[in-house]
């Protein structure tokens, strides 16, 4: 699946790309889409189709859901138990937020411990989001130039995209004033703050105004006592 900076609604939307198995209640043909064919719909006989028009039968009460294996509360209570006792991430299958949601809504019915299930996943993706958390501010504390994070799925980069930006940002902000402090300190002529260079009418020019911009690059303003 393409992948690539999308808010959750967009993950939500290409995740309906995704095939899985209903059984349609109705005799239908061929469905005709740009991507391939599917059909005939014969009833009772379970068949693959893309999410979405999984959704559209289910809207006319034309199909149930073959529920994924992992969309059950052993496979989830085992894979939240393997997430907290771990240090790493454990791979999860794809899109199981958006696939999650999706299957809650509509096939809420077919869904066996609908609401178990729903506490399993938003446990497992708060357990992965705090990974997340914690591994972002160990990298940042570290300086590091990269990172490497494996088994993340999309919409769990999505939720802390913005977060990791900014705070990156602020931090190479607070980096390059820094630096721009530490030039404003050294003195040639051992004397801080003063240059020591003779100006006119023997006055000493010393800089008063030192500020640092948004590149890191270094300004300052003189002024002569007589201008003060």
């Amino acid at each position: 699946m393409t992948t690539g900076p999308f808010d959750p609604n967009e993950l939500e939307f290409l995740a309906e790309d995704l095939r899985v198995t209903i059984i349609p209640q109705k005799r239908h043909g061929i469905i005709s889409l740009l991507c391939a064919d599917i059909g005939p719909f014969e009833p009772s006989i379970p068949i693959e189709v893309p999410l979405w028009v999984a959704v559209y039968f289910r809207k006319r009460r034309e199909c149930r859901l073959v529920v994924p294996d992992w969309l059950s509360v052993d496979f989830l209570m085992q894979k939240k138990e393997q997430e907290y006792n771990s240090g790493v991430f454990t791979e999860m299958p794809e899109c199981y937020v958006e696939l999650s949601q999706i299957a809650l809504e509509y096939f809420v019915d077919d869904v066996a411990n609908s609401l178990e299930i729903r506490r399993l996943i938003k446990d497992i993706m708060d357990l992965r989001l705090a990974k997340i958390r914690a591994s972002l501010a160990k990298h940042i504390q570290g300086s590091n130039a990269h990172a490497q994070l494996f088994h993340l799925t999309e919409m769990e980069l999505s939720s802390m995209r913005n977060l990791l930006t900014r705070g990156v940002d602020q931090l190479d902000m607070l980096r390059n004033s820094a630096a721009a402090g530490a030039t404003a300190d050294f003195s040639p002529a051992g004397l801080p703050g003063t240059f020591g260079t003779p100006g006119l009418a023997g006055t000493t020019i010393t800089p008063i105004t030192m500020s640092a911009s948004r590149t890191g690059a270094s300004t300052s303003s003189f002024r002569t006592p007589a201008q003060r």
